[in-house]
């Protein structure tokens, strides 16, 4: 479990408190709330432990647990009319019933193939996923604010990496054959690894692959994370003709020492550690070495966080 609370002063971002907390055994099973009130006591645990001000929180499910299209609407539609229209397009693309569904949409940019046409970015997940988080967030001493996609959270945040992975946006190295810039992020946990790529300010892929059993040593286990990142990219170039130019790493091995630099070289291709508080200003009572050693597992949290700034 990861906290993260963000203010902003004179126009630039703040790490007020951060924290990371262990859950106890299958409190989450394949990344879905097996233990509600495990959940809930770690939260709260968490925040006694650093005493966030904020009361509003946010938090994310699985990019398995949630549907997402891009739709093509009229673009002259109204707001009103416009979500008229998303609840019966929702019908088209959704396996269960819409009374057991969280619905979310977005207007994206003006279609590239008819400019009478608007792109739609639909999010659907089953209730039940949304309805556990916002209890275990009430649990904790919480207000739900927001519930995201966890891709979507890390997207946000990897935006605001300086030159992520070479991911500068005049970088020509960065970019594509068809000239977009194109991002892989890979968030190594305990037990697998999630790779998620970012055309632009598309989510294009994600997939979940498991690790093997844990190694004896650090210096036996990077081989290993370097054969799998490889191969997670591979998996994503065989069913995509958009080439992944950089990889950003994120997650609880991601800080281990010459992991970017091996997976660079493998992939030809810049690799770096995220850290997505980089640039950030440190409230007084941060200690300025652990806030940099956990960094790589908060880029969740901090897309999360970042939603409080948004207009």
């Amino acid at each position: 479990m990861k906290l993260l609370e963000l203010s902003k002063r004179d126009g630039r971002h703040c790490v007020e408190v951060f924290g990371v907390e262990p859950l106890p055994p299958n409190a989450v099973v394949d990344r879905h709330i097996s233990d509600l009130d495990s959940i809930g006591e770690a939260i709260r645990r968490l925040a006694d432990r650093t005493r966030p001000r904020a009361r509003r929180a946010a938090a994310a499910v699985p990019d398995s647990a949630a549907i997402t299209r891009i739709v093509e609407m009229d673009a002259s539609l109204s707001d009103d009319a416009l979500q008229s229209r998303i609840a019966a397009e929702a019908g088209r693309h959704i396996p269960f019933p819409l009374e057991e569904v969280a619905l979310d949409f977005e207007v994206q940019n003006l279609s590239e193939r008819n400019p009478e046409q608007v792109e739609v970015l639909l999010a659907a997940c089953r209730r039940e996923e949304v309805e556990k988080r916002e209890s275990a967030m009430r649990l904790g001493g919480f207000r739900p604010h927001v519930v995201d996609i966890e891709a979507h959270a890390l997207h946000r945040a990897s935006l605001r990496i300086p030159h992520a992975a070479g991911h500068a946006a005049h970088g020509a190295s960065a970019r594509g054959a068809s000239g977009r810039a194109v991002l892989g992020v890979l968030d190594i946990g305990a037990a697998a690894m999630r790779l998620h790529v970012f055309d632009n300010a598309k989510s294009v892929y994600s997939r979940e692959q498991r690790l093997g059993a844990q190694r004896p040593s650090a210096h036996a286990e990077r081989p290993d994370l370097v054969a799998e990142g490889v191969r997670a990219l591979h998996l994503f170039r065989a069913s995509n003709d958009r080439p992944v130019r950089g990889v950003l790493l994120a997650g609880g091995a991601a800080g281990l020492p010459g992991l970017a630099d091996d997976l660079a070289a493998a992939l030809a291709a810049p690799a770096r550690v995220a850290d997505p508080c980089a640039g950030m200003s440190l409230a007084p009572r941060i200690d300025a070495d652990a806030l940099g050693a956990a960094a790589p597992t908060l880029l969740t949290a901090c897309g999360l966080a970042l939603r409080a700034f948004d207009r």
